[in-house]
């Protein structure tokens, strides 16, 4: 039963979240949809912000426990399929925080998604911290550049069917592409910061 109000609550947020911007969303909003009280709402969250928040650590936590070794940028796909199913969220998001305060927002979320993913690659290889923030930085930049691109309207996908061939062909597109970098770091190491 427990499980079943949180995951109410986090329905409806996001239900609310593609009709109008978090700033226009109050308790009084969610609780009245999900038909609970206000302190049922404060027992699993401070605040919407909280709703948010929870909702994409709980999703990115069970994208990356399918991530697996024969496949290490699966969580990667899987959070880029995640949040293209949620467009009007995003684009609601966008509006209320602005661009720099969600690409914070979403960088923090998936900073060490990258950093596992690159560490799992090079195995008991280093690369120096430089590189590592460098390549890092590129994938996280590379994701949400894509994001609000998508947001914004650049790109023409609506469907379903649409998103999931976004996601494939930036499969397609980024297959290696880590794997050239992280080579060429260890074959061409950052003498400055070498002990």
């Amino acid at each position: 039963m427990a499980i079943q109000t949180k995951q109410q609550i986090v329905d409806y947020t996001l239900e609310l979240l593609e009709k109008k911007p978090i700033n226009k969303i109050t308790i009084r909003d969610i609780v009245s949809g999900c038909g609970i009280t206000r302190n049922t709402f404060y027992y699993y969250f401070h605040d919407i912000y909280d709703v948010l928040d929870s909702t994409i650590d709980d999703t990115i936590r069970s994208l990356e426990a399918e991530n697996t070794s024969e496949s290490p940028d699966i969580a990667i796909l899987n959070i880029i399929s995640f949040m293209s199913k949620y467009r009007k969220v995003w684009a609601n998001l966008l509006k209320t925080m602005g661009q720099e305060a969600l690409s914070e927002y979403i960088m923090k979320r998936l900073h060490h998604i990258f950093l596992d993913n690159i560490k799992m690659q090079l195995g008991n290889r280093e690369l120096s911290h430089t590189d590592m923030f460098i390549v890092c930085g590129f994938f996280e930049e590379a994701l949400f550049g894509v994001l609000v691109r998508w947001v914004k309207g650049d790109v023409d996908t609506q469907s379903a069917e649409d998103i999931e061939h976004i996601v494939e062909r930036i499969r397609v597109l980024f297959q290696g592409v880590m794997e050239l970098l992280l080579k060429n770091g260890l074959a061409n190491p950052d003498a400055q910061f070498e002990s």
